[in-house]
């Protein structure tokens, strides 16, 4: 599914800079998939004993270096098992249990994969094809409205993320407790984003189109969504404990209209969410995805996940497994769209050393994180869950440490031709990424973590980055590629959209990044903010030491001397009690500004509506500033600068959407 260091900063990264942004950012022609003929001429041979031993020095480091409390891993090599291994802790209540190779993980994003497999299936039984619309196959109540869009949304740009809508997640896409859960079908009602853009032109990560994909599966079956998946995937692949089911009362589900509940005795092994340090691990909460079940809502173990990585390294055990023909597994290979670059009929691209290419997807929870990875030049398949805040610093790294060290390539050369040159400084510039919320209150929050800050260098490199911390520097690989230098070499494409935009794009075909308009940048943003609740404050605060005193003799002075004073306490609180929800938001990685949403946003949201309204309202008091008396000239050269200043902070506000709150209903 889907921090400031928040969660979605992190996804947003994880597909821009590691694989990046894993949003993933986890950001083609260029990018195909890895045939065996273009591997090395020789698949390496990867030893049991070795692996298992180099696993376990990676693990323990990482889950001690990270205060990571548990993890899973399996990894498969041409045909076998290799390793399928539980490390730590599972769980501390009812009783402390250590993780085992059949411990249920949440898997997250990576449960996108099986739901992309059904649809596949019903494609093969004739009852749906990718380029039909979506509308097509979905029950009246969930069709999608064209909101002045040409183009309808077809199944195929749901499967690469292109279907045009924004990204909403606060207050929906998880749950803390099993009471808020609805199905599938009233979520998608109660929680429709707007499109925002035409089909088919941008890759913007989406969790709403994989579940629209659910509910196609269950419109196109009559099954619910969990039953379907079990009968037609997991079990015939021999998962015999995964699951997209949640653990809550049989009761509670009914009267929730919720499918049938987690087997009671499959619930006792699934992991906690576990934080703190191994002397005293905590639960950190549970996370129900029954409502996105189709988009994140998987449980699976490691000796679960080596069978089905096993099937996708060969995709005969697909077709001998019944579950999809392995001339349709090749046909979900193939670039679902033309644009520049594309997911694999839902499969996200991975790039690593030397430019070996690999398929998979991960996932990224608040509490967890998850990679799943095949390597079809090495026929070689890895899977790694952890149940900790930092586990994404683990699954990131596993399989391009086992890749770079039991089967190295040479690096790939940077190519630093002038055009080359050119073209990256055009680069050059502020970028927004365009996996965001763009017309709710929440866009405000999110669009901290959208901004994408690309620097050109002389010799053709970027330097690329959010607007705060670290940069990462891309080498230019040729033909409008850029490359992360070291260990995780993934990829960024510059190029055109269908509408002839220049646009970058990052390498795993997910998301993409457009120019940043006026007044979008979250630097100047912050830096307005700040400055006008420091104004707002002083303002307010000399407001209520003159309080006592006469009033200025003026009616332009008391008029304009009253009205800032006023807009400056409203947007002292107003901005201020925003920029501590931000801070919190940095400090827990959005989980309780996202469980509790909108909670005090809604007020904060109106405050500065009415600080907006009152910086309108100062307007008539510039008439002081050409009155011969009563003021000072630096008097009214400050009082000037204060409405410049609100004014400015107007102009922001209404930009990201912070002036009233919206949501849904």
């Amino acid at each position: 599914m889907k921090r400031i260091r928040n969660r979605k900063t992190a996804i947003m990264l994880q597909y821009s800079l590691k694989p990046a942004f894993k949003i993933a950012v986890r950001l083609g022609a260029a990018i195909i998939f890895m045939l065996a003929g273009h591997a090395a001429s020789a698949t390496p041979t990867f030893d049991p004993v070795r692996v298992e031993g180099y696993v376990d020095g990676l693990m323990r480091t990482g889950m001690e270096r990270y205060d990571v409390a548990g993890a899973t891993i399996a990894v498969v090599q041409d045909g076998r098992v290799l390793l399928a291994k539980g490390y730590g802790q599972a769980r501390i209540t009812p009783r402390a249990r250590a993780t085992d190779t059949d411990t249920l993980f949440q898997v997250a994003s990576t449960s996108k994969i099986p739901t992309y497999m059904a649809i596949m299936q019903l494609v093969e039984a004739g009852k749906l094809r990718l380029d039909d619309p979506v509308n097509a196959h979905l029950p009246a109540d969930l069709r999608i409205p064209d909101q002045g869009f040409r183009k309808p949304i077809l199944i195929a740009h749901l499967m690469s993320h292109s279907a045009g809508f924004e990204d909403t997640e606060f207050g929906h896409d998880m749950f803390n407790a099993p009471q808020r859960l609805m199905p599938i079908h009233r979520f998608l009602a109660r929680y429709r984003p707007d499109r925002v853009r035409e089909a088919g032109v941008q890759a913007a990560y989406s969790n709403y189109s994989v579940v629209l994909l659910g509910a196609v599966i269950e419109h196109e079956t009559g099954m619910d969504f969990p039953t379907y998946m079990e009968i037609h995937i997991l079990r015939p692949l021999g998962m015999t404990r995964s699951t997209y089911r949640d653990p809550y009362s049989a009761a509670l589900g009914k009267g929730l209209g919720l499918p049938a509940p987690m087997d009671a005795r499959v619930a006792q092994n699934i992991t906690q969410q576990l934080g703190g340090t191994i002397r005293d691990w905590r639960e950190l909460g549970p996370e129900y995805m029954t409502m996105l079940a189709p988009a994140g809502g998987l449980r699976a173990s490691a000796n679960d996940m080596a069978r089905f990585v096993l099937a996708l390294s060969d995709p005969a055990r697909l077709e001998a497994a019944g579950v999809l023909k392995a001339s349709t597994f090749a046909e979900m290979m193939k670039p679902t769209l033309s644009m520049p670059v594309t997911t694999r009929h839902g499969f996200l691209n991975y790039r690593f050393q030397g430019g070996r290419e690999g398929f998979g997807h991960g996932g990224t929870m608040y509490y967890g994180d998850t990679e799943m990875v095949i390597v079809p030049g090495l026929k070689l398949g890895i899977f790694v869950s952890t149940n900790g805040i930092d586990g994404q610093a683990i699954t990131n790294n596993v399989a391009r440490r086992i890749l770079s060290d039991f089967a190295p390539l040479p690096e790939t050369a940077a190519v630093r031709t002038p055009e080359i040159k050119a073209l990256a400084r055009e680069l050059g510039g502020d970028w927004m990424f365009n996996r965001r919320s763009w017309h709710r209150t929440e866009a405000a929050f999110n669009y901290f973590a959208a901004g994408l800050t690309v620097a050109s260098q002389k010799n053709g490199d970027l330097m690329v980055g959010s607007f705060i911390g670290n940069k990462s520097k891309l080498e230019p690989m040729g033909k409008g590629v850029w490359q992360l230098a070291g260990r995780d070499p993934q990829l960024f494409f510059a190029a055109k959209d269908a509408e002839g935009r220049m646009e970058l794009w990052h390498g795993s075909g997910g998301v993409s990044a457009s120019r940043a308009g006026l007044f979008q940048h979250p630097l100047h943003t912050l830096i307005v903010f700040v400055l006008t609740v420091l104004s707002g404050t002083v303002v307010a605060l000399r407001g209520v030491r003159h309080f006592w005193r006469a009033a200025p003799a003026g009616r332009f002075e008391r008029y304009a001397s009253r009205s800032v004073r006023l807009a400056g306490f409203a947007w002292a609180t107003g901005l201020g009690g925003f920029l501590a929800i931000l801070v919190q938001a940095l400090a827990d990685k959005t989980v309780s500004l996202n469980m509790n949403y909108p909670g005090p946003v809604f007020y904060i949201a109106w405050i500065v509506a009415l600080a907006v309204v009152l910086t309108l309202a100062t307007l008539p008091g510039l008439a002081v500033l050409g009155q011969s008396g009563g003021w000072t000239r630096w008097r009214k050269a400050r009082h000037a600068a204060l409405l410049l200043l609100f004014s400015v902070a107007a102009v922001y506000a209404w930009q990201i959407g912070l002036v009233g709150y919206s949501g849904f209903a």
